[in-house]
């Protein structure tokens, strides 16, 4: 008697990135994304389906990890959102567009680890917190991925923008 054995396959998780994410989310959710959700969407991409980042940590959906791996987007999203509230006071009279880069910066975790430029920020020293917030060791590091560095200064530039159109 011969016996074989089963090949098994794992299917790669399929990553997407900018509309075709925000299209899959939209479907996923049966709702339109707001500006700011589709910010984060477009920068964090989408996959259906749990892996294990570059970092050895579970993630699913918009790159959620820990206790978002069973929540919706919405959710996560909402969670992200409240918390840039809770560091930048002044998050609801800010432009939509310094809202959606700050965000997409917690949604990272990049805003909450830079509680200097949080800080310069919330004595409204926006070209300070602009600087500041580019002392990063991610944005410092030259092995980086670009896209990485390029989330980070959208957050810098933001905020020199909102200093420049403050003037």
């Amino acid at each position: 008697m011969t016996v074989t054995k089963k090949k098994t396959t794992t299917k790669k998780a399929k990553v997407l990135h900018g509309k075709q994410a925000i299209n899959a989310i939209e479907k996923k959710e049966k709702r339109k994304l707001s500006y700011k959700e589709c910010r984060v969407v477009e920068l964090e991409g989408y996959v259906d389906g749990i892996y294990t980042c570059s970092k050895g940590v579970k993630t699913t959906g918009v790159g959620q990890t820990g206790k978002w791996l069973t929540k919706t987007f919405k959710e996560s999203f909402q969670y992200h959102e409240k918390l840039t509230k809770k560091l930048i006071p002044t998050y609801n009279k800010l432009p939509e567009k310094l809202q959606a880069e700050l965000v997409q910066s917690t949604y990272r975790g990049d805003l909450g680890g830079s509680p200097s430029a949080v800080a310069l920020f919330n004595k409204g020293k926006f070209i300070l917190s602009s600087r500041e917030f580019l002392r990063h060791k991610e944005y410092e590091n030259e092995n980086t991925p670009k896209q990485i560095k390029e989330r980070i200064l959208a957050v810098s530039r933001a905020i020199s923008l909102y200093e420049v159109a403050n003037d």
